[in-house]
């Protein structure tokens, strides 16, 4: 399977990465490709507002996302461990909690809130890496990690 991802363009029809600081876990969607399923372990997920409901059995899943940079050329392949997977989902949520934890910085300020605004700011970064990865908003609320574009199957 192959996985993509790029960050540069807001097209809607595309799938995407948000950012959402209201989740404690990775939560992936549709556009992701699940190598494992952590022997088929699921949990109960609420959301928000209790009147929505209890998502049952969602699974939990190893996966993968690949960005493709911009900048550099070099696709990165991203394995995120012990995520919530909803296929009916065509969008990701990552909690900065969780990339923080992970070393990895996360700068989710807007570039409009920033007085003397930087490539910086606004951005992934990864500290082992020279790779950024620039955010983008999607209306004026959602900061937007990554875009997808869709995962092709390849034989095993």
């Amino acid at each position: 399977m192959d996985a993509r991802i790029s960050s540069t363009g807001c097209q809607e029809s595309l799938p995407r990465t948000e950012l959402d600081s209201h989740a404690n876990m990775v939560v992936l969607g549709s556009e992701c490709f699940v190598f494992d399923n952590i022997l088929d372990q699921t949990c109960d997920v609420e959301p928000f507002d209790p009147t929505i409901g209890t998502a049952k059995r969602v699974p939990i899943v190893d996966a993968a996302l690949a960005y493709d940079c911009p900048y550099s050329h070099k696709t990165y392949i991203f394995v995120l461990r012990n995520a919530l997977y909803i296929p009916s989902m065509s969008h990701n949520l990552l909690p900065p909690f969780i990339l923080r934890e992970a070393g990895i910085k996360c700068d989710d300020v807007p570039k409009i809130h920033c007085k003397n605004p930087s490539i910086e700011n606004h951005s992934i970064s990864f500290p082992d890496s020279e790779l950024r990865i620039p955010l983008m908003l999607n209306g004026a609320f959602i900061p937007i990690a990554m875009f997808l574009r869709k995962f092709i199957s390849i034989p095993r």
